[in-house]
């Protein structure tokens, strides 16, 4: 990945996909093997769903659709709030049709469309639903996976801060992301180093390192912040050297 983005004289690199403070970044992300690893071994596991819980900021997201991606499966992706119907969820797996035509979109026809099309679904922020939304999307896991023939691959991946009550976990493999240790969260200033042709002091990774606080989300933010500040736009054409002359402050 890193190559081809470097190698592709025709489109420079732009800030935008290397620090990514507000979505996924692809052109950045760091492989953890055995979360990777875990996350298919639970994509092919019979008649179950994936839970993906952890810290706020742990990198889930780009965990999902990074082995998604690689799997060839499609992700229906619903960016939940506590305002997310059931038939929000609906629409998003049916199109616009689905709030016209609601009650013929039922669990099992929406499971079988799942199946068919080789997609999964991605509820992200899963916890912020409520109550009543929470119900319905239980009602659908238990229908795909009480389905008269075998589910060979998860067709829902909950992704959120918390854990599943003991009833509606038992639907699900768990997959654990924990905070990522300082050397992996270097990594990724590292590649975006390369992406960005620059080279920053050691002192200024650390001082970014401890902005960042542990969490992947706030180091792609100061990092996003300092290199606009230092007018690092896209990737320079000359290799630029940074030392830490720059105050931080979290936005």
């Amino acid at each position: 990945m890193l190559e081809m983005l470097i190698d592709d004289e025709e489109s420079p690199i732009e800030l935008e996909i290397v620090f990514t403070p507000a979505a996924v970044s692809r052109a950045a992300y760091f492989c953890r093997n055995q979360l990777e690893r875990q996350f298919r071994r639970a994509l092919i596991s019979m008649n179950k769903h994936i839970l993906v819980h952890g810290p706020a900021g742990t990198g889930k997201s780009s965990l999902i659709q990074h082995v998604l991606r690689h799997s060839l499966i499609t992700p229906i992706i619903v960016n939940c709030t506590s305002f997310t119907l059931y038939d929000d969820i609906k629409e998003a797996v049916f199109g616009k049709l689905a709030d016209k035509n609601a009650g013929q979109y039922s669990n099992d026809r929406l499971a079988r469309h799942l199946e068919n099309k080789n997609r999964v679904l991605v509820l992200e922020d899963y916890h912020m639903l409520s109550t009543a939304t929470m119900a319905y999307v239980k009602e659908l896991a238990a229908v795909i996976s009480g389905q008269d023939r075998a589910v060979l691959q998860a067709r829902m991946v909950l992704c959120g801060n918390n854990e599943m009550e003991e009833e509606a976990a038992a639907l699900f493999n768990s997959v654990l992301v924990p905070a990522m240790p300082g050397e992996e969260l270097e990594e990724i200033i590292i590649r975006g180093e390369c992406l960005l042709n620059v080279t920053f002091s050691a002192e200024l990774r650390q001082s970014l390192l401890k902005f960042a606080a542990g969490s992947a989300r706030e180091l792609h933010q100061v990092c996003y912040k300092f290199c606009k500040e230092n007018n690092i736009l896209y990737r320079c054409e000359k290799k630029t050297y940074f030392e830490n002359t720059t105050v931080f402050y979290k936005v």
